[in-house]
C-alpha cells in the first residue's frame, strides 16, 4: 500500500510520542484511548478499556468488527506502551497495583489485540512502540517490558498473516534531537516489519 492508502489504528498510551505519531502519520488514522468503557467519541477516536480483563479482551474484537462496519479495516496497527512512564522496579517499593498494571499493559493487552486480529484474517502489520525494553551501551532497562516480545514472537506463527515487530525509542529529549528520533519512528513504522525488535537511537538504528 502507498502511504495515502495506509489505515492505522493507534493504541495510545496517552504520552506526548503517541500524539506526535499519530498526527504525522501518512493516511487514515483512528485513535484508540483508555477509558473506562467502550465508546465512541468521534469517526477517528474511540474509547477502549485497557485493563487487561477477560472483560475488555473482547473489547479489541468489538472495536475492529465496529470499524469494519463503518469501512475501515486497519492494514497496520500500532500499540504504544510506557513511553513516558517512570522505569519500574521488582523490588519492594513496587507496589501489587503497580505490577499488575504493568503486567497487563505489556502481556495482556497485546495479545488481546493480536488475537483479536487473527480472526479478522486480512494480512496487517503490528508494531509495538515503547522504551526501556532494549539496553543500548549502559542504558536502563525495565524487565517487565520483555513481556512485550511475547505476542510479537507468536502471533507470526499462529497467524502468519501478521506481521510484528517492537520498536524500542531511547530517551526523547526536546529541540532538534527529539525530532530526528520521531521522523526516526514514523520511517520504521512505514517500512514492513523487517526485524521482531529494533532499537531506535537518534538516526541509529539496532537491530
Amino acid at each position: 500500500n502507498s502511504g495515502a492508502d495506509r489505515r492505522w489504528l493507534v493504541y495510545s498510551d496517552g504520552s506526548a510520542l503517541a500524539s506526535r505519531l499519530a498526527k504525522r502519520l501518512e493516511g487514515t488514522v483512528v485513535v484508540v484511548t483508555n477509558g473506562p468503557e467502550f465508546k465512541k467519541i468521534d469517526e477517528r477516536r474511540w474509547n477502549v478499556d485497557f485493563a487487561g480483563s477477560p472483560r475488555s479482551s473482547s473489547q479489541h474484537q468489538q472495536l475492529l468488527d465496529e470499524l469494519r462496519e463503518g469501512g475501515f479495516q486497519p492494514t497496520d496497527v500500532v500499540y504504544c506502551c510506557g513511553l513516558d512512564g517512570v522505569l519500574a522496579t521488582l523490588g519492594k517499593r513496587m507496589m501489587q497495583k503497580d505490577l499488575e498494571q504493568s503486567l497487563r499493559a505489556a502481556f495482556f493487552v497485546p495479545t488481546f489485540i493480536v488475537r483479536s486480529l487473527g480472526r479478522m484474517g486480512d494480512p496487517v502489520n503490528f508494531s509495538v512502540v515503547t522504551r526501556e525494553l532494549a539496553q543500548v551501551d549502559d542504558e536502563a532497562v525495565d524487565p517487565l517490558r520483555a513481556m512485550l516480545v511475547g505476542p510479537v514472537l507468536v502471533a507470526p506463527r499462529e497467524t502468519p498473516q501478521i506481521k510484528t515487530r517492537c520498536i524500542d525509542v531511547g530517551r526523547l529529549w526536546l529541540g532538534r534531537t527529539s525530532r530526528q528520533a520521531e521522523r526516526a519512528v514514523l520511517d520504521e513504522l512505514s517500512a514492513t516489519p523487517a526485524n521482531r525488535l529494533v532499537a531506535l537511537r537518534g538516526t541509529s538504528r539496532w537491530v
